[in-house]
């Protein structure tokens, strides 16, 4: 049992115009909002998405905050028109087969590259679309005990950086019911 003082100074009050549907949304944005502090987004940084669903699209609408150019691999009509609605700059459908790869064109590269799918060919692909000292988030989790075979040599002598992130914190949180 915990004491009601540690419960009530804990808890975050809503704004009398948040309504509890919107404010259903704040531990998963919460998550993204660490997502995008510990991929260091900035303005100007060309941003690619991969995966259109809700995490993804709350991806999008912080780098586009941020005054990152967004771009999205997804697929899904509804989805990928949400994409647009929220600023993208460019959306590649990857289709009923979900081929990251062939549905980005061979020349396109990324400044940061969030992978938003939770699959281990969506964590193989985002290796292959940042550039040269680029930075990838593997923030979607892929099933316990899943594996993924990466380009060593592209890794190394392109100087990216790999890195995941996962769980919100209470600044966090605050943040995400601020953007609610």
């Amino acid at each position: 049992v915990v004491p009601a003082r540690l419960v009530q100074k804990n808890l975050l009050r809503l704004k009398p115009q948040t309504e509890f549907r919107d404010a259903a949304l704040t531990e998963p944005l919460a998550c993204v909002v660490l997502g995008v502090e510990e991929t260091k987004l900035r303005e100007g940084q060309r941003v690619l998405v991969l995966g259109a669903g809700p995490i993804g699209l709350m991806f999008v609408a912080l780098a586009r905050n941020l005054g990152c150019i967004v771009s999205v691999v997804g697929r899904g009509e509804k989805r990928l028109q949400a994409a647009r609605k929220l600023g993208t700059t460019q959306v590649f459908d990857v289709g009923a087969g979900g081929d990251i790869l062939g549905a980005v064109p061979k020349d396109e590269r990324f400044d940061a590259v969030i992978e938003a799918v939770g699959k281990p060919e969506a964590w193989e692909a985002a290796t292959k679309l940042v550039r040269k000292g680029g930075i990838v988030n593997f923030f979607g989790g892929c099933p316990a005990g899943t594996t993924v075979s990466l380009d060593t040599g592209l890794l190394h002598y392109s100087s990216i950086t790999l890195m995941a992130s996962f769980h919100p914190t209470p600044r966090t949180i605050r943040r995400a019911l601020e953007f609610i």
